[in-house]
């Protein structure tokens, strides 16, 4: 029972939408009327019922109002055919059904909208793959770049250090050997000092 009125409702929320989106349309039609929904109507020759039709209308058609009389309405049909119907089967209104098949349209145009834009979400999502995974390309190349450049500079300065330790080498064995010739010579100045002149 509950569900049926929660159906009930659904129902009635959904035709008044419907009925609310569509009083925004004002189309006017100078003399159009149209068949009212859900009927077909029998087109007679002249204003009489007891007179067999000679064609059918359908709810929805547009029919062009030519005259009225007795309460029926001379009416010319989209294809050109003319005659008489019933004045109360025809409404100035445009039928919920094409109003309901309208919105059907533009709800199908929606989707259709909507699946373009589904359809780029996920073109962009891979395209974001695509771009991360180069991002992570790309910093993980520049991380092997930094190394071979770190171990590069160290290699350069272990040749300097060295090249420079060489030279610190050399220079202190030159110095030691003058230091020592310098001692040498110093040691037998003072020596013969110390023996009047006499050398040795």
């Amino acid at each position: 029972m509950l569900k049926l009125r929660s159906n009930i409702r659904s129902l009635t929320l959904i035709c008044s939408f419907i009925l609310l989106s569509f009083c925004e349309i004002s189309v006017s039609y100078a003399e159009t009327v149209y068949v009212s929904d859900n009927l077909r109507v029998g087109v007679r020759p002249s204003p009489d019922s007891s007179i067999a039709p000679i064609n059918v209308v359908t709810s929805g058609m547009h029919l062009t109002v030519i005259e009225s009389e007795a309460g029926y309405i001379k009416i010319k049909t989209e294809t050109g055919i003319i005659g008489w119907v019933k004045e109360v089967y025809m409404t100035k209104d445009i039928p919920i059904r094409e109003k309901f098949d309208a919105l059907n349209v533009k709800f199908e145009k929606q989707n259709g909208i909507i699946s373009e834009l589904e359809q780029s979400i996920d073109n962009l999502t891979k395209v974001k793959m695509v771009l991360i995974t180069d991002l992570d390309t790309i910093r993980s190349e520049k991380s092997d770049i930094e190394l071979k450049l770190a171990r590069v500079l160290e290699a350069k300065y272990v040749d300097q250090l060295g090249s420079s330790h060489s030279f610190l080498i050399i220079v202190s064995i030159i110095i030691f050997i003058v230091a020592f010739v310098i001692g040498m010579l110093w040691y037998r100045y003072l020596v013969t000092r110390r023996l009047g002149g006499l050398r040795l």
